[in-house]
């Protein structure tokens, strides 16, 4: 089994991230808000994170973070053709398993959303 998150399911260059942010429907989950867009496509979702710089003023722990967040997503990815952004919105570092509960509410929510979810055009 592949522990990897290749490429192919990053979000990555100015458009798709702007797209993403402008286009996208939204919620929050503490520690985590998401933005979601619906592609037309069948590739695996891509999914960017954020953390503020103003909440985690070393880069260590903002990669930390960030790295949680996309490690957590890796092990229960929903696989529904979406383009993710993923904004963190706490003043501490959590532990793997408050960010794991807190990501298996958020692939919850997108599968109860899914529905209805704005396609990119």
């Amino acid at each position: 089994m592949d522990q990897k998150l290749p490429k192919t399911e990053r979000l990555y260059g100015e458009t798709s991230v702007s797209q993403l942010f402008m286009k996208g429907k939204g919620f929050s989950v503490f520690p985590i808000r998401v933005v979601y867009l619906k592609r037309n496509d069948s590739l695996p979702d891509r999914i960017v994170a954020s953390v503020s710089k103003k909440r985690f003023k070393h880069a260590v722990d903002r990669n930390r973070v960030k790295r949680l967040i996309r490690e957590t997503f890796r092990k229960d990815k929903p696989c529904m053709s979406l383009d993710i952004g993923f904004i963190f919105l706490s003043n501490k570092i959590p532990s793997y398993l408050e960010m794991e509960a807190a990501m298996h509410k958020v692939v919850a929510q997108l599968k109860q959303t899914n529905r209805a979810i704005p396609t990119k055009e």
